[in-house]
């Protein structure tokens, strides 16, 4: 089955399109040349022209089959290879955050007794509650001082217990011979526990770091009614057990087109670049090059697949050897046998100086660069993948 395509639509009857489309090729040209390895003796490439000609292709479908497993295996690899570059860059993210989170300046930091049950949210501030001093009893001077932060500490105005650090070196930490401080009589408040009063003073005081007192003090846990089992009933999981998560797919079925292709172009496309020698030194001379390539013969069988699930387009060229044509020129490398003819005018010089046009040699090592890179990038079992 053979196709018919209407060449000249790319350059009639709108110009204005044409133009945009050769500019959109001429940007993804220049993007792809910018990425592509070169030799050491060629300068950067750069597209300046291109025009579609007016000779169009002529392409037979031979067969239409299932998409080669190859195709999906080759692409599973791409997208294995690009999840665990995402997911390399996450775990450095979290590691990263990780180690902000463990650095601490605790070195050289003073401490006081800080009561545990008390509040410190929305300031770090500290007012001096006289009225709850203890004074001496017993002939001792032991004495506890309150400090409390501005905000309630228990719920109630009421509470106001806390702890003043002492300017005294006087150590807290208790002695046998240590009278023990007396109990605190505290109002009785409704709904407040008798568990959090029962207990000494000195219970209920800790050692921490000031910048800890100041905003990290845990608020006492309120208890809960506990919830009868047969009162709630557990809610469904967002995705059924046991079941893969959906795989969006195209409504277009995966097919796979084996077409034969034969094309003797008259396109234009015109490319700058620089011959370098970096002999004694790095860029030690450069010779602007520049080439227009006019025309090619290309002859190729040709597989394009796509894939359905993945909205990607599979494309290749295979050596067919039951092609009459290739049984003929067997002994012919693949490269010339795809690309039996290219067209190439070079310009070797500054215009406004001393120019070579039509340089034999040059001409012939472009040629061969192009079929080499043809076979080594689109010859099966090498292909290009496209997502679109």
């Amino acid at each position: 089955m053979s196709l018919d395509i209407n060449w000249s639509l790319l350059s009639q009857p709108d110009e204005s399109a044409t133009d945009q489309l050769s500019e959109s090729l001429i940007a993804l040209l220049n993007a792809q040349l910018a990425e592509a390895h070169r030799p050491s003796f060629i300068g950067p490439i750069t597209v300046t022209a291109f025009d579609f000609g007016n000779a169009g292709p002529d392409l037979e479908v031979k067969d239409i089959r299932d998409v080669w497993r190859v195709f999906d295996q080759g692409d599973d690899e791409g997208d294995f290879a690009e999840e665990e570059k995402q997911r390399e860059k996450e775990r450095e993210e979290r590691d990263k955050l990780r180690n902000e989170a463990l650095k601490s300046s605790l070195d050289g930091e003073r401490y006081e007794l800080v009561d545990r049950y008390s509040s410190t949210e929305g300031t770090s501030s500290f007012e001096y509650q006289p009225e709850y001093d203890i004074h001496e009893q017993h002939g001792d001077d032991y004495r506890i001082r309150g400090r409390r932060p501005l905000s309630y500490t228990f719920g109630y105005p009421h509470d106001r217990l806390a702890v003043h650090r002492s300017s005294s070196s006087r150590s807290f930490i208790p002695f046998p011979f240590d009278h023990p401080p007396p109990a605190l009589h505290i109002p009785s408040t409704p709904g407040l526990n008798p568990s959090l009063v029962s207990h000494p003073i000195s219970a209920r005081f800790s050692r921490r770091p000031m910048s800890i007192a100041a905003s990290a003090a845990p608020r006492p846990t309120p208890r809960r009614r506990p919830i009868e089992p047969s009162s709630t009933s557990p809610s469904p999981p967002a995705h059924p057990a046991g079941l893969p998560p959906k795989v969006s797919s195209s409504s277009i079925p995966s097919l796979q087109l084996h077409l034969r292709l034969s094309h003797a172009s008259d396109l234009h496309l015109t490319l700058l670049t620089s011959l370098q020698v970096n002999y004694p030194s790095a860029l030690f001379m450069a010779l602007p090059l520049k080439l227009s390539i006019t025309g090619f013969q290309l002859n190729a069988d040709i597989v394009m697949a796509y894939s359905g699930e993945k909205n990607r387009v599979h494309l290749t060229i295979v050596d067919d050897e039951s092609n009459p044509a290739h049984k003929e020129d067997k002994q012919i490398p693949l490269g010339q046998r795809l690309l039996s003819n290219l067209q190439i005018e070079s310009e070797i010089g500054h215009a406004d100086a001393h120019v070579l046009r039509n340089v034999g040699k040059v001409e012939r090592f472009i040629v061969d660069v192009v079929r080499k890179t043809l076979v080594d990038e689109l010859v099966f079992p090498n292909f290009h993948t496209v997502a679109l």
